[in-house]
């Protein structure tokens, strides 16, 4: 295990009348299933929020030098309430167990604003370092534009009004080593008529 790392997008519900639990979850390994004395506490995961999910990444080489991780179960630990004995909602997704190495593509890459020429776009990354974001931008499946950027915003600029594209983008973590490409839908504003505008219909 020591040479893989986990990733995976976790929420609850925080609820203020349960103050006394700071930490829910509980990432962990065990030996067997059914001895609760087998168990081994990696990682503690806070209260996040029922709105969205948050992504975590947790490197197997981080974990205690003391603690064995051969031939292990990989498991979470969710706590009830001490005041109810109720647990409170959590939800855990896209649970990926991959190479320390691994080069993870971008998250939630999305529109922010959109004019009839421009076009800017933001994202999020849980790789713990990346030289550069590489992007390609197509116009009816041809490719019109590429480059990179080391920020995750990109200001897209001289496009035409009115049109669809598809823009993808990929992390670069080392010299070697890139990610998936990521993909999202863009259409440009049209350019709206100038006033007073009339029709004649006849």
């Amino acid at each position: 295990l020591r040479e893989l790392k986990l990733s995976f997008d976790y929420r609850n519900e925080y609820d203020e009348g349960y103050p006394t639990i700071a930490t829910p979850l509980e990432l962990g390994v065990m030996d067997d299933l059914n001895v609760e004395a087998s168990y081994s506490r990696l990682q503690l995961l806070p209260y996040t929020s029922i709105d969205g999910f948050e992504s975590y990444v947790y490197s197997f080489a981080d974990a205690d030098a003391k603690i064995d991780l051969t031939d292990k179960y990989i498991v979470f630990k969710y706590h009830r309430s001490p005041e109810t004995k109720n647990a409170v909602w959590a939800g855990i997704d896209n649970i990926m167990i991959v190479p320390t190495d691994y080069c993870y593509a971008v998250d939630q890459l999305h529109v922010t604003s959109f004019t009839e020429s421009t076009v800017s776009l933001a994202w999020s990354s849980r790789n713990s370092a990346v030289q550069t974001y590489d992007y390609q931008l197509f116009c009816a499946d041809a490719l019109i534009r590429e480059g990179s950027v080391t920020d995750t915003v990109l200001h897209l600029t001289g496009l035409t009004p009115a049109t669809n594209y598809r823009l993808q983008l990929r992390a670069q973590c080392s010299a070697d080593r890139y990610s998936d490409w990521s993909s999202v839908n863009i259409r440009t504003l049209a350019v709206a008529p100038s006033m007073p505008y009339s029709v004649d219909f006849e």
